[in-house]
């Protein structure tokens, strides 16, 4: 398995479009699809987006499928670890509400889309 069909099994995990993923993080429309289609290698600089914006993310089973997906929680033995990895989790919870919002965007352009047609349709069964 590659690490393009390890990607694809995160955003399953986490019920993630891969179109709102690309938009989110800078990558070109389809550009995701197009690599699991060629079954190609990401680059560098896709595993750095990634990174920057899947802190959940364990990186090394990301390329090279040792261990878990998703990184195992340190010990919380003190205030600032603890302050540290709440403000992580504010972070990462930021850009996921982003990813969502993203989407939520996506599906209200493909509603209004929808009802345009819809009202083209009912007017052109009117004459």
């Amino acid at each position: 398995m590659k690490a393009i069909d390890r990607l694809y099994s995160y955003f399953e995990s986490k019920k993630i479009k891969p179109t709102v993923f690309e938009r989110t993080v800078g990558f070109s429309s389809g550009y995701l699809s197009n690599m699991k289609k060629r079954y190609a290698d990401l680059g560098e600089g896709a595993f750095l987006n990634i990174n920057d914006y899947c802190h959940d993310i364990n990186i090394e089973w990301l390329i090279t499928g040792k261990g878990e997906m998703i990184k195992l929680k340190p010990d919380l033995s003190s205030a600032g670890q603890s302050n540290k990895m709440l403000l992580d989790k504010i972070i990462e919870l930021t850009k996921e509400n982003t990813l969502l919002c993203a989407e939520i965007d996506q599906l209200n352009e493909q509603k209004n889309t929808h009802n345009q047609i819809i009202q083209m349709l009912l007017l052109q069964n009117r004459n």
